[in-house]
């Protein structure tokens, strides 16, 4: 590999995204070349390179407590609130020497929603798809800033099981508008906002999603019902022919690769369009 690329798996709960992203991650390591492996919302890493095997930020915490629907402990709410005042510096830099009012404006209303979230949460109200997104979006900048381009300008691949388009997918199929969701995210991540090289949907449909969750064993979380999976599903086509009608946004390399398919077939079709894109780096 001449060259260190950023990689992203999406799909469904129940896909097997994380099959897949698991199986690309052992490639590249299999092949000699370093490789950091992770998630969003963030959580434990895996990498044997650098200080690329991060624990997740306060922010990713709060959220799969949330989506899990669990109540965050007080030293997660504390960890939270030292990381928004981090991000608020943050955001506050970015929109310096923008000439557009629009995006200072957005960018401080994105801040309070954060600091609103915190009030909601202790007092253990639920929080509005507009306010959840604006956490992936805050968790999703941090994973960007202190991983993904770390990583990828060390030389160390990133493979991602979901980015940023899962926020996308998962706000439409919730009520909270694709378009506005894609504004915030480029004026609040700005530099930090990079498209991955690659991304693979995969393409399963509600009844085998259901299936395999069921079969997981695992207690569903907030977007895991049948209902919502099929809302997400619509949200992600959506999604996807939006990029292919504007590939200046950055989703330039999207394939969608049948899910239903026995694991190593998806693998092997993944693989493909991989070894394609390394053939040219």
């Amino acid at each position: 590999m001449k060259k260190a690329i950023y990689i992203s798996i999406e799909g469904p709960n129940g896909s097997g995204k994380s099959t897949l992203a698991k199986k690309i991650f052992q490639y590249i390591k299999d092949s000699g070349m370093p490789a950091v492996l992770n998630t969003q919302p963030t959580k434990k890493s895996q990498s044997e390179v650098g200080d690329f095997e991060s624990k997740g930020n306060p922010i990713g915490v709060v959220i799969r407590e949330l989506i899990e629907r669990r109540m965050p402990t007080d030293e997660m709410i504390r960890n939270y609130l030292v990381k928004l005042k981090e991000l608020k510096k943050i955001c506050l830099l970015n929109v310096i020497g923008s000439d557009k009012e629009e995006d200072t404006i957005i960018s401080s209303q994105f801040i309070t929603t954060l600091y609103n979230a915190h009030s909601l949460i202790i007092e253990g109200k639920s929080l509005d798809e507009k306010t959840m997104q604006a956490l992936y979006c805050a968790d999703g900048l941090f994973d960007f800033k202190e991983t993904v381009i770390p990583a990828i300008k060390a030389g160390v691949s990133d493979v991602k099981d979901r980015e940023r388009f899962t926020s996308f997918a998962h706000g439409d199929a919730n009520g909270f508008s694709f378009e506005e969701n894609l504004k915030i995210h480029q004026i609040v991540l700005g530099d930090f906002y990079i498209k991955p090289d690659i991304m693979f949907y995969l393409d399963v449909p509600v009844p085998v999603c259901v299936e395999r969750l069921s079969k997981s064993g695992k207690v569903l979380d907030i977007y895991e019902e049948a209902e919502t999976i099929g809302r997400i599903i619509q949200s992600y086509k959506k999604a996807i022919e939006f990029f292919k009608m504007y590939p200046e946004v950055g989703y330039k390399n999207i394939h969608c690769i049948n899910g239903e398919q026995n694991e190593d077939l998806v693998f092997k079709d993944a693989l493909l369009q991989l070894q394609n894109l390394l053939s040219i780096r």
